[in-house]
C-alpha cells in the first residue's frame, strides 16, 4: 500500500468518525467501507462494526468484530468493541464477559477494558464490582468522563447518593456539555431532597438539550417536591408530549393533578 492510500483511507475513516458522531450512520458506513478498501485495519472494521450496531444490523456487526479480533488479536479493542456493542447490548451477558476479561488480560493497565466489564457488572446489577472496575479505570486514566458518570449510576443504585454526586459533578467538570450528566446529577439531588439543585440541573440539562423527555420529567419532579404543583404540571405535560410511551410522567402528571386538588383528572399512581 502506497503512501497516499494509507492517507486516504485515514481521512475517510477520520470523516466517518464525525458522520457517526452525527447520527450520519450510512455515510459512515460509506466513508469506513470505502477505508477498509484501501487499508483493511483491524480498526476500520470494529469501528464499522461499531456503525452497524446503531443501526441494529448485530450479523454485520458481528462480522466486522470478528473480521477486527482476527487481524489484531493481541489488542484489547476489538473484544472491548465486540462486548459492549453488540453482546451486551444483546443480553448475551456470559460473551460479553469473556470478551471483557480478555480485553484486560491483554492490557490490565488500559482503563477502556475496566469501564467495559464495569459496565457488564452495571447491567448484571453487581454493583459492588462494577464500582471496583470503574475505579480501577480510574487509576489508570482520571480524566475520563465516562468512567465516572458510570460509577456514579452504580452509587445512585445502591442509595449512595452523595457519592453519585460526586462522581457526576467531576464527569460535568470534565464534560459540562453532555446533558446526561446533568439529568443524572439532578435525580440523585431528587432523592436527598435539594429539590433546588435537582431543579438547576434539570434547567442547564434542556438548554443542552431541549427535547429530553426526561429532563423534563425529573424537574417536574423537584417542582413536586417544592410543592409548585402548577409548574410541575406543565413539565410533565411537556415530557409526555416528548415520549407519550414514557411512564414516569404519567405518575408524576397524577401527583401534580393531587397536588393541585385536582382529583377527577388524576391520582398519585398516574392512571
Amino acid at each position: 500500500m502506497t503512501a497516499s492510500a494509507a492517507q486516504s483511507a485515514k481521512d475517510y475513516a477520520t470523516r466517518a468518525g464525525t458522520e457517526n458522531d452525527k447520527g450520519e450512520y450510512d455515510a459512515a458506513i460509506t466513508d469506513y467501507s470505502k477505508a477498509i478498501s484501501l487499508s483493511p485495519s483491524a480498526e476500520f472494521y470494529f469501528r464499522r462494526g461499531d456503525v452497524y450496531s446503531s443501526l441494529k444490523q448485530y450479523d454485520k456487526a458481528l462480522t466486522d468484530f470478528d473480521k477486527a479480533v482476527s487481524l489484531a488479536p493481541d489488542s484489547p479493542y476489538p473484544y472491548l468493541f465486540r462486548g459492549l456493542r453488540l453482546y451486551l447490548k444483546l443480553e448475551q451477558y456470559d460473551k460479553a464477559f469473556a470478551d471483557f476479561n480478555k480485553a484486560v488480560s491483554l492490557a490490565p493497565s488500559n482503563a477502556d477494558a475496566y469501564v467495559g466489564r464495569g459496565d457488564y457488572y452495571l447491567a448484571l446489577k453487581q454493583y459492588d464490582q462494577a464500582i471496583a472496575d470503574f475505579s480501577k479505570a480510574m487509576s489508570s486514566n482520571p480524566e475520563d468522563p465516562y468512567a465516572y458518570s458510570e460509577r456514579g449510576n452504580a452509587y445512585s443504585e445502591v442509595k449512595q447518593y452523595e457519592k453519585a454526586i460526586a462522581d457526576y459533578s467531576k464527569a460535568i467538570s470534565l464534560n459540562p456539555t453532555d446533558a446526561l450528566l446533568y439529568i443524572n446529577r439532578s435525580d440523585s439531588y431528587d432523592k436527598l431532597k435539594q429539590y433546588d439543585k435537582a431543579i438547576a440541573d434539570c434547567n442547564k440539562a434542556i438548554s443542552l438539550q431541549p427535547d429530553d423527555p426526561i429532563a423534563y420529567t425529573n424537574r417536574g419532579d423537584g417542582y413536586v417536591g417544592l410543592k409548585r404543583f402548577d409548574k410541575a404540571l406543565a413539565d410533565y405535560n411537556k415530557a409526555i408530549s416528548l415520549d407519550p410511551d414514557l411512564a414516569d410522567p404519567h405518575s408524576g402528571r397524577g401527583d401534580a393533578y393531587f397536588g393541585l386538588k385536582q382529583y377527577d383528572k388524576g391520582d398519585p399512581s398516574g392512571s
